[in-house]
C-alpha cells in the first residue's frame, strides 16, 4: 500500500529540465498495480460458461 504521508526533509530541489508532460500512472485498485491483460493463450466453452486462460503482462 502507499502512504500518502511524508517528512518535509525528504524533499530536494529539483534540477535540469523539467519533462513537456506528465507520463500516464498504471491502474491501481486499492494502492495495488492493476496488470492488463497480454493475451488470451486458452479459451473453453463449458456448459455455457467461458473460461478463459489469460497471459497478464509483466507476470510469469
Amino acid at each position: 500500500r502507499i502512504h500518502g504521508v511524508f517528512h518535509v526533509g525528504l524533499l530536494k530541489p529539483f534540477r535540469g529540465e523539467p519533462p513537456a508532460t506528465t507520463p500516464a500512472l498504471p491502474p491501481t485498485s486499492d494502492g495495488r498495480l492493476l496488470p492488463g491483460p497480454e493475451k488470451v493463450l486458452q479459451a473453453q466453452l463449458r456448459r455455457r460458461v467461458w473460461y478463459l486462460l489469460i497471459q497478464w503482462a509483466g507476470l510469469p
